[in-house]
């Protein structure tokens, strides 16, 4: 008999709301009839840092049809101290140690639910018809590479699931492999 061809999706994901990344990768999306995915920190467009997107370049980006703009971090894309030596590691997975002591489980679960929050309601007041489907942890990090609390992985993991359909990782392995659901 014969074959049927299979078609092959590739996902293009750009991380931050870049300047340099978007115009770059802008150019060649539209050469060649493409989309892609950026996640957005909020919180540097909401800034106006000359590094990142403004949220104008942002809302020009998603009418273009070329790009879907997605959460990356409000404010949270950024080290925190994690350990009484002075050791940093990332906002969303850590507990954070400050004053000399470490923040509660119920006071990492605020600090990190208001952040993302935050950012989607600030993305759905700056971008038109924003719908948020996707989220791209910073650092790719959600607590399965290293952090403070065992607890938080999980937690973390759920109340994502519960809010997002997809969630971006670095790791483990699993969550990249081809053919796995997401």
């Amino acid at each position: 008999g014969q074959r049927t061809p299979v078609e092959r999706a590739v996902v293009l994901t750009f991380d931050d709301g870049r300047i340099d990344s978007w115009r770059g990768a802008d150019r060649i999306l539209e050469r060649y009839g493409m989309r892609a995915t950026m996640f957005v920190i909020a919180g540097q467009a909401q800034q106006a840092h000359p590094f990142y997107m403004s949220w104008k370049e942002i809302r020009g980006a998603a009418s273009s049809g070329r790009w879907d703009i997605q959460e990356h971090a409000g404010m949270g894309h950024e080290q925190i101290v994690m350990r009484p030596n002075g050791e940093r590691g990332p906002f969303y997975s850590n507990r954070r140690w400050a004053r000399g002591r470490l923040e509660s489980l119920a006071g990492w679960r605020r600090r990190v639910t208001s952040d993302i929050r935050w950012a989607r309601r600030v993305m759905a007041e700056n971008v038109p018809g924003h719908r948020p489907s996707a989220f791209a942890l910073p650092y790719g990090d959600l607590g399965q590479q290293r952090s403070n609390d065992p607890r938080i992985e999980h937690e973390l993991r759920r109340w994502l699931a519960e809010r997002f359909d997809a969630v971006f990782l670095v790791s483990p392995p699993e969550y990249v492999r081809a053919g796995r659901p997401g």
